[in-house]
């Protein structure tokens, strides 16, 4: 064993940690790092499993690296964890640091206004201090009497300066991590109290978004912190293979849809199984992490998909006629499918039966045919919105669906003062699809 101190009276208690690991509360855990907490010190224990990962922590030892950024930020004035210790243990590295008291994750606490503009000025302090962190997000920003303090730096290079195009990724990245939960107008106040010009920042913020989505949804094949290959099954945790194969290998309960290679049934009162589905897994959990709510994806087997069935949930149109036209659920409905959009989101077959509604709640289903860019386009947009036209009759009349359409252009400048090209536009589609609205008698 190696070890590296710099807290000496702290000595006895990280060797009988590394004595017997995993004492205390564990935060976190998977294959390749896990988090303890125990008498006031932190844990991070890097793991490297296989030969390459093994190969890669010998010629790059990521709890040495974060031991000795936090030592020099520290040194610079930047409010992060003290470090106590690093060591080798085997196969494996820790990071010892002492807890931050009456610490509270960044996102967990309601961002106000005076709290955006002390997080720019605490990321242009992390900046103007040669800091590099890739993984700068508002998870990784503890609040502590009403100061942050910066956390999980082992993604993290000290470079001297950053270059413009560095501070505007960066920014756009951390905004990424907020951005839902706050307004347009204050992500604009934070680009300015960081003192950043905001289209740099914008440009990058797409090219961020759509990198985080797209490695976030490449991981529904291998293992990892949320997915499990088990042989020939793929599972979504806590999802055993157990369960998979039973539901898989149930009679059909109920059969919802008998149609040659589309088949879908239910396993029993709960779950679903579908066939023809495979890039369903994959689509799902692209609508998951994205923000678009679909009913949970549990295990993939060939072409068959295992779900959860919500139960009581009925077509959108279904809905309408059972229980009348609620203005409140068209601006749920109209907001969603603009998430949809902005988001990179073209569902190509955007009807009625394929948007499910209890209660409150609304589920995009059937995603066989959804596609992901960067955000769906104006001609892309108008179809979407003229297969929903077209797929509802009465109940839902003319005001309904301008209400509809008024708040699914929110305050987009360029749709709103184009309202009637796009009315033209969404109505002409809903003809070419073969539909008249209002009916004909």
């Amino acid at each position: 064993m190696h070890m590296e101190l710099s807290v000496a009276d702290r000595k006895e208690d990280v060797e009988a940690w590394l004595r017997q690991p995993g004492q205390g509360e564990t935060i976190k855990d998977n294959r390749v790092r896990s988090v303890h907490r125990w008498k006031g010190l932190f844990v991070k224990r890097f793991k490297y499993p296989g030969f390459l990962g093994k190969l890669r922590g010998r010629l790059r030892d990521r709890a040495a690296h974060e031991y000795h950024v936090l030592q020099e930020m520290r040194r610079r004035g930047l409010e992060v964890p003290e470090p106590v210790a690093w060591a080798r243990n085997g196969d494996s590295t820790f990071l010892f640091t002492r807890e931050i008291p009456n610490a509270a994750v960044l996102r967990s606490v309601s961002l106000t206004r005076p709290l955006l503009r002390t997080l720019a000025e605490f990321v242009r302090k992390i900046h103007d201090l040669g800091l590099r962190d890739d993984d700068l997000h508002v998870g990784n920003v503890l609040l502590a009497d009403g100061k942050l303090h910066l956390i999980d730096l082992h993604q993290s290079k000290i470079v001297g300066r950053l270059r413009d195009d560095e501070r505007a990724e960066s920014l756009a990245f951390i905004i990424l991590s907020f951005y839902t939960f706050v307004s347009q107008t204050d992500v604009l106040r934070f680009v300015r109290a960081y003192g950043a010009d905001p289209r740099p920042v914008s440009a990058w913020f797409h090219v961020v978004r759509e990198r985080y989505y797209s490695d976030r949804q490449s991981r529904v094949w291998k293992s990892g912190s949320n997915f499990e290959v088990a042989g020939d099954l793929i599972l979504r945790r806590p999802y055993t293979a157990e369960a998979a194969r039973k539901a898989l290998a149930a009679a059909p309960l109920r059969m919802v849809k008998d149609l040659p290679k589309r088949r879908l049934w239910l396993a029993d009162e709960k779950t679903f199984i579908k066939e023809g589905a495979r890039s369903v897994w994959l689509n799902g959990y692209g609508l998951e992490v994205r923000g678009i709510p679909t009913p949970r994806l549990h295990a993939v087997q060939g072409d068959r998909v295992v779900g959860d069935w919500i139960e009581g949930a009925l077509p959108l149109w279904d809905h309408f006629k059972a229980k009348g036209v609620s203005r409140d659920l068209l601006h749920r409905l109209a907001r969603l499918v603009r998430r949809m959009h902005v988001r990179g989101v073209y569902h190509r077959d955007l009807k009625a039966n394929n948007i499910l509604v209890r209660g409150d709640e609304i589920w995009i289903v059937d995603l066989d045919r959804v596609d992901f860019m960067r955000e769906v386009p104006a001609e892309d947009r108008a179809w979407n919105l003229a297969q929903l036209n077209a797929a509802l009759a009465e109940p839902v009349t003319r005001s309904d669906r301008l209400r509809f359409f008024f708040a699914y252009a929110g305050r987009n400048r360029d749709i709103r003062t184009e309202w009637k090209r796009w009315v033209w536009e969404i109505m002409r589609n809903t003809i070419q699809r073969g539909h008249h609205w209002p009916p004909r008698s």
